[in-house]
């Protein structure tokens, strides 16, 4: 796996040095669910990521496997074998009720 992070995106916000958010908000939604979540996520929702703060109502199984991916989105990285840049599709980590999760990289 390769992740790059290009020289031309803006730069990422750094409180008492550690990096605490990238530039980018990063859109989460849920597009299918293989059986049914036990925690109640259901296909369409949806969460914004800004600002370097967890978003409310994630299921911390699922935030802890996707949230690697969103770090790199919100700081103008990308992976190599993405189509599209801007957008991953990850399913979080039960693998009996696979929620797939979208992120996409807002650049407004």
């Amino acid at each position: 796996m390769s992740v790059r992070v290009r020289p031309s995106a803006p730069r990422s916000r750094v409180r008492g040095g550690v990096i605490v958010s990238g530039p980018y908000k990063v859109h989460v939604e849920i597009t299918s669910i293989k059986g049914g979540c036990p925690l109640g996520h259901k296909v369409g929702h949806a969460w914004l990521v800004e600002g370097g703060k967890t978003p409310g109502g994630v299921c911390a199984a699922a935030w802890n496997a996707v949230f690697p991916y969103v770090r790199v989105l919100s700081a103008g990285g990308d992976f190599d074998w993405a189509k599209d840049k801007d957008v991953m599709s990850f399913a979080c980590p039960d693998a009996e009720n696979a929620a797939v999760f979208e992120l996409r990289r807002l650049r407004d």
